[in-house]
Formats: structure tokens, C-alpha cells, sequence
């Protein structure tokens, strides 16, 4: 019999974690046994009369005399004559080509957030204030459980930038925008950084200046989860950016205080995503919830202990567009909550000798494998592209076919 407090102590928990892995593309779910797909979108800007709405953008911008010391940026609701210009890049057949490839515009709606679309000025790479967070690995957004909704940062790049580029770790990739190139990302979900070439040859003899324009996709059934999800990232950015600018050039203790909370709170909330996986980590907290309330340790084994294994089957089936550092991510996290669960549990080994010894074994061989191959190989490096062909004799697979 269903009682409140079943409700409450499983349905509930499990409804709320099945939405945060809810569909959001033509992917499917993002629970981590399917396979993760590259969400890091390109297209381009050509036409001439794109090109001349890009000169005329960035010569506003470069006739407000930005900052050479600190980033500079102007929201959408402040460029004036200038909105025209911004309207037709964001309503490009472009870009609607560029969301189409992932988000099906059958079953998809792509809007645009004005209050998060802005032109911006990069600023020189600088401890003590809190322009040094775009040099650090970091997601922009605080909103990766947010269900079925996806918000995309989309850059445009202005001019003939050479030595800023932006970095995708999880893919992984390194894209140098310049005039006319667009990269959009998942502004709640995609690890990334910037940084500056180090041949010092390739420096920008400009300021580099983008343009930062936003998307919010959702499925077209769905539209006031897509508006709240624009409203909230519209409201979030605006609230850091006036914490930002406050710690741009800090001098008081506590703009001194602000700027280090930005960059540490930057650091911790990308070290979870980096090493574990937002989503991960609450599919791991169900399983434990799920385990202490009914007594069961079986409940987190079984539900972790087979996860690996089904995301190495889809990765190898898939091969292409996936984000082969995730992928690494996330099978070594199941694998280790699997075998720590079963080094905890002897009493579930039966015979306990012998179960020890074929465990010795099949890891000896394992982890023998994994030095001759090397980690990225073993991870199918190869098979996805990442590593040159190479024949491998080292045990065991010289005496081992």
C-alpha cells in the first residue's frame, strides 16, 4: 500500500532526480550510462552584410574607449542605434541552422534572452580580481539541474583574434574565435576557460571584442518551463555581473573579500563537475538515499556497478560528437564506487578466497592493460580519434592474443 510516507521517502526523491535527468535534445536522458554528446555548437557569420554589422558593432564599441586594464561590456538594452544590427545576427538562418542539428524544430522551440545578450572587451589575465575567473576552468550558469531547458552562451568573434582562444576540457576542445566565427555552449552545464596563446608572436594587435548572444531551447510543449529558465539565467547574470564589476578593481577588504568569494565559489562549483558530474552526483545520492531507507546496500551496488559498463557499449557504438573527457569522467567515478563498494563488503563475496583471488586476477590483468595501452587508449583514444594508430605488444597482450 502507497502511503505518505513511501511518497515521501522514495517517489518523490526518485521523481525529482528522473526530472533532472529529463531529455534536453535529441540525446535523450542524461543519465550516465548513455552516451554524452557534444553540445559545443560552431557556424559562421559570411555574408557581407553580416560582416558589416559585425565592423559596425565592434567600431561602437571600440568608440567608448574600453579598458585596456579590466574587461568592459554593454548590455543589449544600451546599444541604441545599434539594435538593428544585433536583431539580424540573432535571427540568422545561421543560427537557426546551427540549434536545428541538435534540437529538432519539430519538436523544439529556440528563443533568444535580451537581457543576457551584451558586448564585451576581454580583459588582461590578472590575480586579485575577478576577471582572473575566465582564465580558470569554470561553468557560467548555477542552473545544471534545470529539467528539459537548455540556456546557450553563443560567441562571436569581431576580428582577427589570434591569442585569446576558449578552452572545452570536457570534449575536449580549443576554438579561436575570430570575425564571424560563433561558438555556443550550455551556459548552466559546459565546463570552459580562456587562454592566451603562449607564442608571443600571436598576440592580438587589438583589443579582442565579442559579442555574447543567448538562446534558450525547449521542447515546444513545454514553453513556461523555457521562459522560467530564460527569466532565471536573465536574472542570475545580471545579479553576478554587478558582483563582478564591484570586484573588478578591488581596493576596500571587502571588495577584496567579494572577488575572492568569485573565484573560489567558481573553483568549487566546476571541481564538482570536472571530477564527479552534477548529474553524477545526484543519481549517486539517490541510490544512497534509496539504500539507507530501506536498509538494502544492494540497492546503491546494483545501480552502480554495471553503469561503466553500458556507457563503454554506447561510446563505442556512437563513436562521433562525443565528449570523450566526460565519458572518461564518468566510467571512472562508477568504477570506483563499484569496487570500493565491493572491497567494503567481504560478506557478499561467497567464498570469500576464492572470489579475493578471481578479483586479484581479472585486476592484475586489467590495470596491466591500462599501463600498456596508457589511460587515453584504454578509453578508446583511439577508436574515437583522440590517438594515432599504434600496435601494442607489452603484457599481457604480447602473450595474449
Amino acid at each position: 500500500m502507497l502511503t505518505t510516507a513511501n511518497v515521501l521517502t522514495y517517489v518523490l526523491p526518485t521523481l525529482l532526480v528522473f526530472l533532472v535527468h529529463a531529455p534536453i535534445d535529441n540525446g535523450g536522458f542524461r543519465w550516465a550510462w548513455n552516451a554524452g554528446f557534444n553540445r559545443v555548437l560552431r557556424t559562421h557569420f559570411s555574408s557581407p552584410e553580416q560582416q558589416k554589422y559585425l565592423q559596425l558593432i565592434r567600431k561602437w564599441a571600440m568608440e567608448h574607449n574600453p579598458s585596456k586594464h579590466t574587461s568592459s561590456h554593454w548590455w543589449y538594452s544600451e546599444l541604441g542605434s545599434l539594435t538593428p544590427a544585433f536583431d539580424a545576427l540573432v535571427h540568422s538562418p545561421e543560427v537557426a541552422s546551427m540549434f536545428a542539428s541538435i534540437f529538432s524544430p519539430r519538436w523544439y522551440t529556440v528563443i533568444p534572452v535580451w537581457g543576457m545578450n551584451e558586448i564585451y572587451v576581454s580583459g588582461p589575465n590578472r590575480t586579485g580580481n575577478s576577471d582572473t575567473v575566465f582564465y580558470t576552468k569554470h561553468i557560467d550558469g548555477p542552473f545544471p539541474f534545470f529539467p528539459f531547458a537548455s540556456c546557450f552562451r553563443c560567441i562571436v568573434g569581431m576580428d582577427n583574434n589570434t591569442q585569446v582562444s576558449t578552452v572545452f576540457p570536457m570534449v575536449p576542445t580549443s576554438i579561436t574565435a575570430q570575425q564571424g566565427n560563433l561558438v555556443a555552449f550550455d551556459f548552466h552545464r559546459e565546463p570552459h576557460f580562456i587562454q592566451d596563446h603562449p607564442n608571443a608572436g600571436l598576440a592580438n594587435k587589438e583589443q579582442r571584442i565579442v559579442l555574447k548572444l543567448h538562446f534558450v531551447t525547449y521542447p515546444t510543449l513545454l514553453m513556461p518551463l523555457g521562459r522560467l529558465l530564460a527569466f532565471m539565467s536573465t536574472c542570475y547574470n545580471q545579479l553576478f555581473r554587478l558582483l563582478f564589476v564591484s570586484t573588478i578593481t578591488p581596493e576596500t577588504a571587502l571588495e577584496k573579500f567579494g572577488a575572492w568569494n568569485v573565484v573560489f565559489w567558481t573553483h568549487a562549483f566546476n571541481k564538482a563537475e570536472e571530477y564527479v558530474g552534477w548529474n553524477n552526483l545526484s543519481y549517486l545520492a539517490l541510490l544512497v538515499h534509496l539504500s539507507v531507507a530501506s536498509s538494502q546496500p544492494l540497492v546503491l551496488l546494483l545501480g552502480t556497478s554495471f553503469v561503466h559498463y553500458v556507457r563503454y557499449i554506447k561510446t563505442f557504438y556512437w563513436r562521433t560528437e562525443l565528449q570523450w573527457a566526460t565519458f572518461k569522467r564518468d566510467v571512472l567515478v562508477f568504477k570506483t564506487v563499484s569496487l570500493s563498494q565491493l572491497s567494503a563488503q567481504p560478506t557478499l563475496l561467497w567464498p570469500v578466497a576464492l572470489s579475493l583471488s578471481l578479483l586479484f586476477v581479472g585486476y592484475f590483468v586489467s590495470i596491466s592493460a591500462t599501463f600498456a595501452l596508457g589511460v587515453d587508449r584504454t578509453y578508446f583514444g583511439e577508436e574515437l580519434g583522440y590517438c594515432p594508430p599504434k600496435r601494442v605488444t607489452r603484457f599481457p597482450y604480447g602473450p595474449t592474443p
